[in-house]
């Protein structure tokens, strides 16, 4: 079956152009699922999976959850991305039903890779959305949105690769 794929740096510019790689080879009645999965999965590579150990540059402390948005890159610079900091998106049709035929019945894998630190997104606990936004714990929301987007979604650590497979089953229209 047909399949494509893009590799650029792991980095905000590289969001933009992915996005449109995906959106124009997929049929446009996913595209809000395949736009918010994407999304999801494309910023937790961009943002975390080449963070330097998980540990907090303000405090020095290992283990403390990196936030690349608030960090300084002047006083961590190793957040700074390298030339080796990759992310890749493949697109599998496993059957009728990809851009070319938008109108008929069909699956699609979305392949998503990076080679940074292990992280199993599937393996993460479900949120507990009962309670008060105050009491929630942070994190977990946007995994939980990628499964229920999406048809299945695995992990798998290959060699020294994350490897996040999100399958999309389209009924006929």
């Amino acid at each position: 079956m047909p399949h494509e794929r893009i590799r650029m740096p792991a980095t905000m510019e590289s969001f933009d152009p992915v996005r449109r790689f995906v959106l124009e080879r997929t049929p446009t009645r996913v595209h809000k699922k395949v736009d918010l999965v994407l999304e999801e999965l494309l910023l937790n590579v961009i943002h975390y999976a080449y963070a330097p150990s998980r540990t907090d540059c303000r405090s020095g402390r290992r283990g403390a959850w990196l936030d690349s948005a608030r960090m300084d890159a002047a006083k961590c610079p190793d957040l700074q991305k390298r030339d080796d900091q990759w992310l890749e998106v493949e697109l599998e049709f496993l059957a009728s039903g990809g851009a070319g035929n938008p109108g008929t019945a069909g699956e699609f894998l979305l392949r998503i890779r990076d080679w940074g630190q292990p992280f199993d997104p599937v393996q993460r606990v479900r949120p507990d959305t009962s309670c008060s936004l105050e009491k929630r714990t942070l994190g977990g929301l946007g995994i939980l949105l990628v499964r229920k987007m999406a048809d299945s979604v695995n992990y798998r650590r290959d060699e020294d690769q994350n490897v996040v497979d999100v399958r999309f089953i389209m009924g006929s229209d």
